[in-house]
């Protein structure tokens, strides 16, 4: 597949890039797991960025796609740490699709109104196929809403196997 994409009014667009997805009689694959990016500055995630380029170079493999278990940034409302995260992870992004699960840092408090407005799902977007969890009536002051957890936790298939990403961090709150 070719994808470019444009600015909100047209005049700039990105150079076109591609991905080839799985054929349906693949027997294997490699897809890279990756965890705890969670930088706070320029310099952490460029370390992180050249840290993949130089394995994926050793590795000499084509990569499927890679999984993250948690923590891309180190505070969960920090824009600038997310346009970080995204700028660094292009350095391979533009060719392999991404998966993610939130860890703690991803998650913030659930005490807080922020914990409606997570970061996480306005950066990426997860298939909203798995379950729903009931709404959280046993802690006192828990901010959460009965849909608050749609598109953390969910699964997909790629070329023989099923993929499944559990957002563990649902039942933690801030005592851990």
């Amino acid at each position: 597949y070719e994808y470019r994409v444009f600015g909100e009014d047209d005049t700039k667009s990105s150079a076109v890039r591609s991905f080839t997805t799985e054929p349906d009689a693949a027997t294997e694959s490699t897809f890279m797991v990756l965890t705890d990016p969670q930088g706070s500055d320029v310099f952490d995630y460029m370390t992180y960025a050249s840290n993949i380029l130089n394995i994926m170079d050793y590795a000499d493999q084509q990569m499927a796609f890679a999984l993250f278990t948690g923590d891309l940034v180190n505070v969960d409302e920090s824009r600038t740490q997310w346009n970080l995260f995204l700028k660094y992870s292009s350095a391979f992004s533009f060719e392999i699709p991404l998966a993610a699960t939130n860890g703690n840092h991803e998650t913030g408090s659930f005490f807080e109104d922020q914990i409606q407005m997570i970061e996480f799902q306005g950066y990426l977007n997860f298939p909203e196929n798995g379950p729903l969890y009931q709404p959280f009536d046993e802690l006192a002051g828990d901010r959460r809403t009965p849909n608050f957890d749609q598109g953390k936790t969910y699964s997909f298939d790629y070329g023989f196997a099923h993929y499944v990403a559990i957002d563990s961090e649902i039942f933690n709150g801030d005592s851990g």
